[in-house]
């Protein structure tokens, strides 16, 4: 069947129940596609099984970012976590995941560096590995820089229970 539209359709599913479902086996190509409801909207991304319900943003024929629901059994991150993936098809998960958001709890874990610019309030711990690794990163507290050129450097030299800040000139 192809339709072919100048105006708009329509159809009442709470008077008449004329218009029910519309299914579709194949692509829906459009200018603008719009849903519009005078109560909620919903678009919903099924599945069954251990696979991915997913969001393709895709740019002149090539995908650019992927957002999806993980449901396979061995995820990158979470199963269920909900992804934000840059790249194209082929990208593994390890090099290409920006973001992921933790069906368990309000956790979000970022891939690669934050930035923010006004002000950063955390209302917990900020954790890093600077006493096992030394890969903690880099903290700057004003003209001083604590991990580049060092003016003032954090040790943790007396098994855990503090840290300590030494300043140079």
């Amino acid at each position: 069947i192809h339709l072919t539209n100048s105006g708009s359709v329509s159809g009442s599913s709470t008077s008449t129940a004329s218009f029910g479902y519309l299914n579709i086996g194949g692509d829906v190509t459009s200018t603008g596609f719009y849903v519009t409801a005078s109560g909620q909207s919903v678009i919903q991304v099924a599945n069954s099984g251990d696979t991915l319900s997913k969001w393709e943003f895709i740019r002149n024929d090539v995908r650019k970012w992927v957002i999806y629901n993980d449901g396979r059994t061995s995820p990158s991150t979470y199963t269920d976590a909900l992804i934000f993936k840059r790249g194209i098809s082929t990208d593994n998960d390890a090099t290409h995941i920006a973001m992921a958001l933790s069906p368990n709890d309000q956790g979000v874990k970022f891939f690669g560096h934050v930035t923010a610019s006004g002000t950063v309030e955390v209302a917990g711990n900020i954790t890093g590995s600077a006493t096992t690794t030394g890969s903690f990163g880099h903290i700057k507290l004003g003209t001083a820089d604590i991990g580049g050129i060092h003016k003032i450097s954090l040790s943790n030299n007396d098994s855990g229970t503090s840290n300590t800040i030494i300043g140079k000139n």
